[in-house]
């Protein structure tokens, strides 16, 4: 990969040199491998090739920069210990680079996880045929993944995710589980594209979730209240599906039934466009301050900070490639705070001594 250097990115000073440079090589090796990869004689699905190519193959220095920004950040707060002696899990993996990746990069174990059996099963026919086939694959959540790790008698040091954590149900479930995968030191390290301190990040993700509101997640809860509570006009369903599209599952069918027999509604949104999953409580693109998913994980023993992402520098259009390389300066040499607010997307670090 040409000119893939972290000098660019707001990142931890207590990166080792030597991890570094060796990181970045298997960065470009992976680049390498994939830019060459044959998509036309895979056997993956349709479906699996074009998100892969959508997703990552079009903007694939940065979605490798990304991987590599995440696995040097963990390592940076694992000190003095070697890659090779730990054992490193990304969450919610689905079809992304990071697991290849740290595949790439040997640490001791790589534990590959996802919710979806598909997608994981995909994963599988994409790392035999580049032959970066991690040493474990789990479906499920976290607490399948805490099951499997008892199961099979080994501890996680690092756990990655991308894109993840915006979308999980219960924060506080999540961390808790996560502690229990290792007595000793364990790094987290989540990033999300839900930036709350970037004000034009959170614009536009108030238009994504209006769209996505307006065209999947009302109706499906409208469906999902009349399946539970009969004799609703659907005027009266409209009313309950716009009200509760912040709550899922018993919670929704206790406002409904409620609102029948009284005509008074329990609960109201606390944000302008947050919405979920009516059934499984999957948010949507979750706008949180970075504060709560702190506090979310310090009552897990996790002590954590939210970190300043970086911008992409490898458009095509050149003028968009220099504003992300000044603004990546920017980020860099200012405080985090700051840093924050000028970043597309934010990352939790979290840290949990044993």
């Amino acid at each position: 990969m040409k000119n893939l250097s972290l000098e660019e990115f707001s990142i931890s000073n207590d990166l080792d040199k030597s991890q570094n440079e060796f990181v970045l090589a298997k960065s470009n090796e992976l680049f390498e491998r994939l830019m060459n990869f044959d998509w036309n004689s895979t056997k993956l699905r349709d479906y699996s090739k074009i998100y892969f190519q959508k997703c990552h193959v079009k903007r694939l220095h940065f979605s490798i920069q990304c991987s590599a920004y995440n696995i040097l950040m963990a390592l940076s707060k694992q000190p003095g210990k070697q890659i090779s002696e730990l054992v490193y899990l990304d969450y919610g993996a689905g079809l992304g680079t990071s697991f290849m990746l740290a595949q790439l990069c040997g640490f001791n174990s790589v534990v590959y996880n996802d919710y979806n059996a598909e997608w994981l099963e995909e994963a599988k026919a994409m790392c035999t045929e580049l032959n970066l086939s991690p040493a474990h694959f789990v479906v499920g959540d976290i607490v399948e993944v805490s099951e499997y790790c008892k199961a099979h008698s080994f501890a996680v040091d690092i756990i990655s995710s991308r894109n993840v954590i915006e979308h999980l149900p219960d924060l506080v479930h999540y961390y808790s589980y996560a502690s229990q995968l290792n007595a000793g030191r364990m790094v987290m390290v989540d990033s999300t594209s839900a930036n709350s301190y970037n004000p034009l990040v959170v614009l536009n993700h108030y238009k994504k979730h209006r769209r996505i509101e307006k065209q999947f997640y009302f109706e499906q809860r409208k469906k999902f209240i009349a399946s539970h509570v009969e004799g609703l006009s659907e005027e009266e369903l409209s009313l309950l599906s716009s009200k509760c599209r912040m709550v899922f599952g018993d919670e929704i069918i206790k406002v409904a039934k409620h609102y029948k027999d009284t005509k008074n509604l329990l609960i109201k949104p606390t944000h302008m466009t947050n919405s979920r999953e009516p059934v499984y409580g999957v948010w949507y693109e979750h706008i949180l301050p970075g504060g709560e998913f702190c506090a979310a994980a310090a009552k897990s023993d996790w002590n954590s900070m939210v970190m300043p992402g970086f911008w992409d520098t490898h458009y095509k259009n050149v003028f968009l490639n220099w504003i992300g390389k000044f603004l990546n300066q920017v980020i860099k040499l200012t405080p985090i705070p700051f840093g924050r607010i000028l970043a597309p997307f934010m990352t939790v670090v979290s840290v949990k001594n044993g």
